[in-house]
């Protein structure tokens, strides 16, 4: 059976999959989990080149129950059908897995709400027709009656299909598919091989409609220009446009007739591959006209070409808005076009000579939570009871238990031999001859994915202190930094995820935690540097143990903080934004230079999830994925400015 998890808190998602062999997923009858696909059958029909990569958006409806959460357990995840799990001869690099194309991410999806889902698919060498089919799967629980879908696909170095050159050298026209008026429903049935759609006129045709009002002229000029393309549309449907995207289709060089890629036009500021811009936040009502200015980049060689894009609403292609783009590229272009999107700041190249380390490596002062009644510990060596003076007041054996408490102005420990320690200053308990590790028994802390993991144990030194602010003791946890990054669950663990992507988080959460235990102003009150809730999400060794990648990444990072014209820089980061950060100014009212607003071309059609200052952690994936940036790169984009030093 194959085992999952999946949990995100505070920033950041955490990603652990144990694979044994196939699930034996039951079909849902409950209505919890139902689902239906809103794509029209046109989208399932394809054309592609040898090793083209193309971007399908599928639109699935939450008809259900149950509302569809990427932190849930049973996550909604796209799996490979037909046969189940089967090595897919389609896989994409941005794949989650060989039988696996994509997963509910950065959304919640309440019924009756529709989501979208993109498919990256490229075409194997060989020529031929294949069909791919995939169902949606509420992970390790179900499949979901009703998102069932197969592709079918022709794979052929000849011109698209749908593509007809033009023997006059005339432009030539590229219709869409024909929707049917009326389509069936899905069939569903409880078994292990339900009845799939297969793209023809099983699918619902689009519920959204344009008329073309005007469009701007033909594109003339030097190959390989950025530039934009202005078309206006009416909704001729009868309900609003909430949000709308346009996928891009195909170029056509009119006198060759042949197929370019259309990673051949991508500009600076489309999102993927496949498509060319998403807006979620505008509304268009039913007879509204929507303007849009389309980015892309011209053919490199001189010649006539043909663009085809698709306006796209809820993941379905809209009938009546192709939109077709001649260009004629005058003379070549000078220089090839770059492979990944253009930065639009400017990039210094990393130092090969990082500045020395300076200092030792600090301990941090992390607040795990507030203790009103004390807490029990134990811990895996021996241990001493001391106060903040360095008086030691008992050895404990290993593996026995501590109880700390604070009450009327007093500190006290009790072991099983009774009352061991009691002193006007607050109690530690640290490791007799080396690090211990010490388990709060009295405070289970399990995760949300499992009963039997209890994220309740916790290296270096425990401390209880009463802080008067919170009117309360405080559990405080004193810490090497290094060690305190490798509990953070922020700094991600999927297998997916970039090594780039995973060191810029632990840089960015290094020296976030450094400039509150340099600056002492946040928990100063408290008598601690940061929280393990707020600030940023610790869970301890616990998290440690589970997380070897997170652990290369801060070792492979050991020291290194960002500045900003040599004092410390504040690094927030965050899941999401909504296409673009936002400054420190906008979100907190006062003027920091090196935290401004950048664009985030990854996030384009997401909400913002978090405040939005500094690193979005997705755009920051899709920029090491697909851009190949490394973790300098990443830091000094979102952090405009600072350069990097390696402190201990």
């Amino acid at each position: 059976m194959k085992l999952g998890f999946r949990l995100i808190a505070g920033f950041f998602a955490l990603a652990a999959a144990m694979v044994f062999a196939e699930p034996a997923f039951a079909v849902s009858d409950t209505g919890a989990y139902k689902g239906s696909i809103m794509t029209p059958a046109s989208a399932f029909n394809l054309t592609m080149k040898p090793g083209e990569t193309k971007s399908v958006l599928v639109s699935v409806k939450n008809t259900g129950t149950a509302t569809w959460r990427e932190t849930d357990k049973a996550y909604p995840i796209i799996y490979t059908y037909f046969p189940k799990y089967r090595k897919s001869v389609f896989r994409s690099a941005s794949w989650n897995d060989v039988d696996s194309p994509t997963r509910l991410r950065g959304v919640t999806v309440k019924p009756n709400l529709t989501t979208a889902f993109i498919i990256d698919l490229t075409a194997p060498s060989k020529e031929g027709s294949y069909e791919e089919g995939f169902w949606l799967a509420a992970f390790d629980k179900t499949w979901i009656p009703g998102t069932q879908f197969k592709f079918k696909i022709t794979v052929a170095n000849g011109i698209a299909r749908g593509q007809s050159p033009s023997a006059s050298g005339t432009v030539p026209v590229v219709a869409p598919v024909a929707v049917p008026a009326a389509a069936k429903t899905p069939t569903v049935v409880a078994q292990d091989a339900p009845a799939m759609g297969t793209g023809s006129d099983d699918l619902a045709p689009s519920l959204y409609k344009a008329s073309l009002i005007s469009k701007s002229d033909k594109i003339v000029g030097e190959g390989g220009r950025e530039v934009s393309y202005r078309i206006i549309f009416k909704n001729t449907s009868d309900v609003k446009w909430s949000g709308y995207a346009v996928r891009t289709a195909s170029i056509v060089q009119i006198a060759s007739s042949s197929t370019l890629a259309m990673a051949d036009a991508r500009a600076s500021s489309w999102p993927t591959a496949g498509i060319a811009l998403v807006q979620h936040y505008d509304t268009v009502q039913p007879g509204n006209n929507l303007i849009l200015d389309v980015p892309f980049r011209t053919p490199q060689k001189k010649g006539e070409y043909q663009l085809a894009f698709n306006l796209n609403v809820d993941g379905s292609d809209v009938d009546g808005g192709m939109i077709d783009i001649p260009v004629s590229v005058t003379n070549d272009a000078n220089e090839p076009p770059p492979p990944v999107p253009v930065q639009t700041t400017p990039y210094t190249p990393p130092s090969s000579a990082l500045v020395e380390p300076t200092e030792a490596q600090p301990n941090l002062r992390v607040g795990l939570y507030d203790t009103p009644n004390g807490e029990t510990v134990m811990g895996n060596m021996q241990f001493s009871v001391t106060d903040t003076s360095g008086r030691t007041y008992f050895n404990q054996n290993a593996n026995t238990t501590v109880t700390l408490n604070y009450e009327n102005g007093k500190y006290k420990a009790f072991s099983d031999q009774g009352l061991i320690a009691i002193s006007d200053l607050p109690l530690r308990l640290t490791g007799v001859g080396g690090e211990a590790i010490f388990t709060v028994v009295s405070h289970p802390n399990p995760v949300s994915w499992s009963k039997v993991i209890n994220d309740n144990k916790f290296r270096g030194v425990l401390e209880i202190r009463y802080a008067p602010i919170y009117g309360s003791a405080w559990l405080i946890n004193e810490i090497p930094i290094e060690e305190y990054l490798k509990g953070l669950i922020e700094a991600g663990e999927s297998t997916t995820y970039p090594a780039a992507y995973q060191q810029a988080l632990a840089v960015a959460a290094r020296t976030y935690a450094y400039y509150h235990y340099t600056t002492k102003t946040k928990h100063k009150d408290g008598q601690f540097d940061v929280d393990a809730s707020y600030d940023q999400v610790y869970r301890g060794y616990g998290a440690e143990s589970r997380q070897p990648r997170t652990a290369a990444s801060v070792d492979a990072t050991r020291g290194m903080i960002a500045r900003y014209q040599g004092g410390l820089a504040l690094t927030p980061y965050y899941t999401h934004s909504d296409g673009n950060t936002r400054s420190y100014k906008e979100v907190w009212g006062r003027n920091v230079p090196y935290l401004i607003a950048v664009p985030a071309p990854y996030d384009a059609g997401k909400t913002m999830l978090g405040h939005g200052v500094g690193m979005s952690a997705l755009d920051a994936v899709g920029h090491a994925k697909y851009e190949n940036w490394d973790w300098q790169r990443i830091i000094k984009y979102y952090y405009t400015g600072v350069d990097v030093v390696q402190r201990w």
